[in-house]
C-alpha cells in the first residue's frame, strides 16, 4: 500500500501469475473492510474468476467497454468521496485516518493487467490513470499495472510508480528504460525477476 507497482515482461514470463498470486495473498491476509480489490482484465481473462471474491468489487474485461467506464467513473467518484471524509476528519492521508482509529474506508487495489492493450482500447481514460496513480495514494487507493513494455505506461503516469518489477523481456534495454541504468538481467524463466 506504500507504493503503486508497475509490472512489465515479455508474454507467458509471469505478469498474470503474480498478480494471481498477489491477489490470493491479500485476500488471505486481509478481510473485505480492510482492502476491495477492482480488476480490469486486458490480457488472457485469467482475473475474471476474482469475481466472485468478497474482497473483490468488480472485474471487466476488455470487450466490456460500459463495464469498463462505469468502474472508472465509480473510482473517480471514491476519490473525492474519500477526500472529503479526509478533510471532516481533519488527516491528510489515508493512512493517518486508519491510524486515527477510523475502519470505514477499505484500501483500495485497482489492477490492470495488460497497459498496452488497455491504452489501445480505452485511449480516452489514460489521463484517469495518471490522476488515478497521483492521487490515489493519499486516500488509501493503489495500483498494480502489467506490461510488456516499459514505455506503454507513459512518463507522467511511470513517475507515480514507486514499485517497479521486470520479469524477463525480450529486448535488454526494456530494463534500463525502467531502472536506468540497470547492469542485472533476469534469466529467461518465467516468473524470474
Amino acid at each position: 500500500s506504500d507504493s503503486n507497482t508497475y509490472i512489465i515482461g515479455t508474454s507467458q514470463m509471469g505478469k498474470t501469475t503474480m498478480l494471481q498470486t498477489m491477489i490470493y495473498q491479500m485476500i488471505d491476509m486481509y478481510t473485505p473492510d480492510e482492502v476491495n480489490i477492482y480488476i480490469v482484465d486486458c490480457g488472457n481473462m485469467a482475473l475474471r474468476p476474482f469475481a466472485a471474491a468478497n474482497h473483490v468489487g468488480g472485474v471487466a474485461v476488455g470487450a466490456e467497454e460500459e463495464r469498463v467506464k462505469n468502474l472508472f467513473k465509480m473510482v473517480r467518484k471514491e476519490i473525492l468521496q474519500r477526500k472529503k471524509r479526509l478533510m471532516e476528519q481533519g488527516v491528510g492521508t489515508h493512512k493517518a485516518y486508519i491510524e486515527a482509529g477510523f475502519r470505514d474506508l477499505p484500501h483500495l487495489v485497482f489492477i490492470i493487467d495488460n497497459y498496452a492493450a488497455f491504452k489501445e482500447l480505452f485511449e480516452p481514460l489514460e489521463n484517469d490513470i495518471t490522476a488515478f496513480s497521483r492521487e490515489g495514494q493519499s486516500v488509501g487507493l493503489t495500483m498494480i499495472v502489467t506490461s510488456a513494455h516499459s514505455n506503454s505506461l507513459g512518463y507522467r503516469s511511470s513517475a507515480n510508480f514507486g514499485t517497479k518489477i521486470a520479469l524477463t523481456c525480450n529486448d535488454s534495454s526494456e530494463y534500463s528504460n525502467l531502472f536506468d541504468r540497470c547492469k542485472t538481467e533476469p534469466k529467461e524463466i518465467p516468473g524470474r525477476g
